[in-house]
């Protein structure tokens, strides 16, 4: 009897040692910190604009505040080839790089699982650089730039393949607010009229009502 009671205090006795380790080991706290690079295409378009990206790639840093909301910072570069004649009387060949940076929070609709959508919104301020790809051109050899402040909506699903590790994929539409911002051609603040060509003055003021389409597709990694 005595050696039965011995056995059952020793085994209540383990179990209570065993039981925060197992719980521990089943309860893990979520990464809260990602990072996602990512690559995709991305459509321009105005009443005058209608180019499609030939590179559109860039980066992201997402923390975690809950299950549900996150807030980060993305970058992204995109290369775009224009053609003056769409708004002259020649097919020079220019161009457009855009140097995306914004804030951006995210909303998952499905915060835990394999699956996760999200609805995203968020704002930018995009640096523009324009110049001509023919060297032929050049006493118009120098760059043109000027800034744009944007606005994002996004829909998407990340996919987890572990802990660490998953796919981010994502449709953004991004409506530009305001263009003109900081211009600059060459060593001049002072260039809008006069000092840039035409065609570069012109694709400046079709962006400011331009809004643009894109497809990203990245992978996560999760700290």
């Amino acid at each position: 009897m005595k050696l039965l009671i011995a056995a059952l205090i020793l085994l209540g006795s383990s179990s209570l040692m065993a039981k925060p380790i197992t719980l521990e080991s089943v309860i893990k706290k979520e990464p809260v910190v990602k990072i996602m690079p990512t690559f995709g295409v991305m459509k321009l378009k105005s009443d005058y604009l209608d180019y499609n990206s030939t590179i559109s790639t860039g980066v992201a840093l997402d923390f975690m505040l809950s299950s549900r909301f996150s807030v980060g910072v993305n970058f992204t570069f995109s290369l775009f080839e224009l053609y003056e004649d769409h708004f002259a009387y020649s097919s020079n060949e220019m161009d457009l790089k855009q140097y995306d940076l914004g804030i951006f929070t995210k909303f998952f609709i499905i915060p835990h699982g394999v699956i996760r959508p999200f609805i995203a919104t968020g704002i930018s301020y995009i640096h523009n650089k324009m110049n001509y790809a023919d060297d032929a051109y050049a006493y118009y050899d120098d760059d043109y730039t000027f800034g744009t402040v944007a606005g994002t909506v996004a829909v998407g699903s990340e996919v987890r393949f572990s802990r660490n590790i998953g796919l981010i994929i994502d449709g953004r539409f991004t409506q530009n607010f305001a263009s003109g911002l900081n211009r600059r051609y060459g060593d001049s603040t002072n260039s809008i009229y006069g000092y840039v060509p035409l065609a570069m003055e012109r694709i400046e003021y079709d962006l400011e009502d331009a809004y643009s389409l894109a497809l990203n597709v990245g992978l996560i990694i999760l700290f």
